[in-house]
């Protein structure tokens, strides 16, 4: 539902009893956004069914007061469409509007010229009369076998971790300069940026760095010491909230590969990632930074690097899109001139891929390359790659996120925004996949094209206890087999705890790898001391 800025109206001369009404009404409003407010202070809101305030049949002097009058469907679209696609009723299951509806209701945007003329009370009825009892969760299709694909599967632990691992995002680059890349890990429950040097018999995954809750990490050489150091972007709190906790760190090499911690940007909302860039063509490193923050905090910021060549790095943030829900950020040049533009994805209720070009006045021109049907949606990543091997690049999506109301939804699954040029973007479902929370594509089995590998994160205690998470896929592989037809295998099944993975040549043996993140936000499915991270080797070669 739609953000505005539009204020209160003046209290008219309304009869006493539709004024007692309203203020009945109001204070009840008040009370149930309240809580739903404070039932979506964990990560997620429960997946209960909510209540709105009751329909008040008379006032405290026996008269009696007007049924509401029902909202049209017109209203409806007037209500829920000013920053997303209006929703349909069978996108949540009746249960589930009370609690949307009335916390959605308490958005700046919600109606931007018919707030006042409608009850919420009247717009849950609407959506809930019309949703069906429980959604419908068809199997997806696939293959029994794993094709030509041959792996092998062991894990990797984290030896100085007190609490279960949640593995926010893994990186394969070469950061010391050994003969093979470093694995980098951010393992936001334990607070710390991990290194595993895989050139080393027997390595393990170390800690580099403490960080409250690191959520990306990108290496760079932010300094030009010659050393490559690391920007991270460090979300602040598990937890979905409103903060100035989140921040941009740069963990910059020292002697001996040792790593000193620098805040480059603090006092902001969660901060889920931060992408390095020379955007501005002046020979040093900007960033990118996408500030997720919650309900009330995010943005999409660029730190603007304005050093002088041979001074330590000095940043000036700007705000190119004051939105909140920015959950991935790209730099690519997408019209072909030459100048890197940035690409954002944005989930909440906006759910949609944005560019921002890089022109004369750059960055004030943006466009919607996609927007999701609607806003329960629950994009999760993406990724920028030339999925058709064309030439220009395109976009793979993922959409499967169950932290905004514990719902597995039909829509969930994988995507790919083919490019035809001149900014315009066709979508083609891939897959279905409940839960979906990471793809990726690479050459899997060494053909010439690319596949696709993914995986799900749904936590059993955070999942609506009508869905049974273990018959699910979770890590799934896209044969492609032809010009953009792909054939759907199960690489495993029930293990729904991967927030993250990865795909690339750890071993430097001529295929494509695969790491997978683990953990979950709670605990309930990862016991203490498992694998951090699952290596699955290709024996292609």
């Amino acid at each position: 539902m739609g953000h505005d800025g539009e204020k209160t109206p003046p209290v008219g001369n309304a009869p006493r009893a539709g004024a007692r009404r309203r203020f009945v009404l109001a204070v009840a409003g008040l009370l149930a956004v309240g809580m739903a407010g404070f039932a979506a202070w964990r990560i997620r809101a429960p997946g209960g069914a909510g209540t709105a305030p009751a329909r008040h049949e008379s006032d405290a002097l026996g008269a009696t007061i007007a049924p509401l009058p029902p909202v049209t469907e017109e209203q409806v679209g007037q209500l829920c469409s000013r920053c997303h696609q209006c929703p349909t009723p069978e996108v949540l299951p009746e249960s589930s509007w009370p609690q949307t509806v009335w916390m959605m209701s308490s958005f700046s945007g919600f109606g931007s010229n018919v707030r006042w003329k409608v009850f919420p009370e009247a717009v849950v009825e609407w959506f809930a009369s019309r949703a069906p009892e429980k959604l419908d969760l068809p199997p997806p299709e696939k293959e029994p076998s794993r094709g030509e694909l041959r792996v092998s599967r062991r894990g990797i632990p984290s030896p100085t971790a007190t609490a279960v691992p949640c593995v926010a995002h893994i990186r394969l680059a070469d950061v010391v300069g050994s003969p093979r890349p470093e694995l980098l890990v951010c393992d936001m429950r334990n607070g710390a940026v991990l290194m595993g040097r895989t050139d080393r018999p027997g390595w393990s995954l170390q800690p580099i760095a403490a960080v409250p809750n690191p959520a990306h990490v990108e290496p760079v050489d932010l300094d030009a010491d010659g050393r490559m150091d690391l920007v991270v972007a460090n979300l602040g709190s598990i937890i979905a909230m409103d903060h100035k906790l989140g921040s941009v760190e740069w963990l910059r090499q020292t002697e001996g590969g040792r790593f000193e911690r620098v805040v480059l940007a603090e006092d902001l909302g969660r901060v889920s990632d931060v992408e390095p860039a020379d955007v501005d063509g002046d020979g040093d490193v900007d960033l990118v930074v996408a500030e997720f923050g919650w309900r009330w905090t995010g943005h999409l910021l660029l730190l603007e690097n304005r050093a002088a060549r041979g001074d330590p790095p000095d940043f000036v943030s700007r705000t190119l899109d004051g939105d909140h829900g920015c959950s991935h950020v790209a730099v690519t040049d997408l019209d072909g001139d030459g100048r890197p533009d940035i690409l954002a994805l944005y989930s909440q209720e906006h759910e949609r891929v944005r560019c921002y070009l890089n022109r004369e006045n750059p960055w004030t021109e943006f466009r919607d390359l996609y927007r999701a049907p609607h806003p329960a949606w629950g994009h999760s990543a993406f990724q920028v790659v030339d999925l058709d091997g064309d030439g220009d690049v395109d976009v793979l999506l993922a959409n499967g996120d169950t932290y905004d109301n514990g719902l597995l939804k039909p829509c969930h699954g994988i995507r790919w925004l083919e490019n035809r040029g001149g900014l315009e973007f066709a979508p083609h479902e891939l897959a279905r996949m409940y839960g979906v929370y990471r793809a990726e594509a690479a050459d899997m089995d060494g053909d010439g094209d690319l596949d696709v590998v993914a995986c799900a994160l749904a936590e059993e205690e955070n999942v609506d206890d009508q869905y049974d998470v273990a018959r699910f896929e979770s890590i799934l592989w896209l044969e492609q087999v032809a010009g953009g037809r792909f054939v759907h295998r199960s690489l495993e099944a029930a293990e729904c705890h991967h927030p993250t993975l990865t795909l690339a040549d750890y071993d430097q043996d001529g295929d494509v790898d695969l790491l997978v993140g683990n953990g979950q936000f709670d605990d309930t499915m990862v016991p203490l001391g498992a694998s951090c991270v699952d290596l699955w080797e290709n024996g292609l070669k």
